[in-house]
């Protein structure tokens, strides 16, 4: 008989979505599914369609439903899924988004071929209005290795987000790999708490999952329009003040991986600040020093010229102090600006 595969799914205020997520998730070929909702406490009617759906459905019965005592966010409920899953394996969905019927059965035998701790799907991206997107394919077969998972996250070839990825119900648990529980972006801490301990990994390259983007309600909707988000900045504050604990309580303040790992999304919210249309001049100096307000004195940041060839033109902005990084902007955008035309 296959293993035990958990499917997590958070609810909260997806009340016109879930039927569509939570019917992908049951009507899977794979026979053997333990499905994890974890009610967030919304204040639609979310709960009540998956009820309905399980009364109704034949393999309703697979469903288990936990109830946070109040609403704790998303990070909360993927570690509530990870804390009570049964499965072998456990895969995360979000709410607003479906898999394809087979998307079990082809990770599965993915993760079993290859032996991998973790199996990576292809997945499609579309709108809400039904517009349809470039996706995400993965043909990169299977790797194993010390540093197998940083070597493809530090390429564009592989996605930060939980979703859609099988991973071994032990090496989440036997690691402590946790997201941080308040945090909505609780994709990139779980990702660097992975780093060490993986060693092998595949990849899928059929579509397996259908993401639903430029959706209001969804966490990554003002990244996507390009609105800057102060919320989002404190949580990405938050993610990083994590990163270093995590290195100082674990002896890894020079790990080069972890340390990589830290600086790119270091870099990409520098990026973001900098990039910010919506933002003033006084707001994004104040937000650069938030930032360099963190305890970085053991992060091994390259200098000016070795950080642009690492990273990109964006560590000039890293690399000056937040004042004069911020009043020089406007001259570099001009220049830039001369040269393309």
């Amino acid at each position: 008989m296959n293993p035990l595969i958990t499917i997590s799914i958070p609810i909260y205020n997806v009340g016109k979505y879930v039927e569509r997520s939570l019917s992908s998730a049951l009507n899977q070929t794979y026979d053997n599914l333990e499905i994890l909702v974890i009610d967030d406490k919304g204040t639609d009617n979310s709960m009540e369609v998956v009820r309905r759906i399980i009364d109704t459905h034949p393999r309703g019965k697979a469903v288990k439903i936990i109830e946070h005592s109040e609403n704790q966010g998303l990070g909360a409920t993927r570690n509530t899924s990870i804390d009570n899953a049964q499965g072998e394996y456990i895969m995360f969905m979000d709410s607003d988004d479906y898999i394809s019927d087979d998307c079990i059965s082809k990770l599965y035998k993915s993760s079993y071929d290859n032996c991998s701790d973790i199996v990576i799907g292809s997945y499609q991206d579309f709108s809400m209005t039904g517009d349809i997107g470039k996706g995400f394919i993965q043909n990169l077969g299977a790797a194993t290795g010390y540093d197998v998972l940083w070597q493809w996250y530090k390429s564009p070839m592989v996605y930060v987000q939980t979703w859609n990825k099988l991973y071994k119900t032990n090496l989440l648990r036997d690691n402590f790999v946790r997201c941080i529980p308040s945090n909505r972006n609780e994709d990139v801490f779980f990702t660097f708490q992975l780093l060490k301990p993986v060693k092998s990994v595949s990849f899928v390259s059929d579509i397996t999952y259908y993401y639903q983007t430029m959706n209001p309600e969804a966490i990554t909707y003002n990244m996507c329009t390009g609105v800057f988000d102060y919320k989002e900045h404190m949580q990405y504050l938050e993610i990083l003040d994590n990163m270093i604990a995590y290195m100082s309580k674990h002896n890894l303040k020079k790990d080069n991986f972890l340390n990589d790992y830290f600086q790119w999304f270091y870099r990409i919210r520098i990026g973001r600040i900098m990039k910010a249309t919506s933002l003033t001049l006084s707001k994004k100096e104040e937000y650069l020093k938030d930032l360099r307000s963190l305890p970085l004195d053991s992060i091994a940041f390259p200098n000016i010229l070795e950080g642009i060839r690492k990273y990109g033109k964006s560590w000039i902005w890293i690399s000056l102090p937040p004042k004069i990084a911020v009043s020089l902007q406007p001259l570099y955008l001009r220049i830039k600006k001369v040269f393309k035309a």
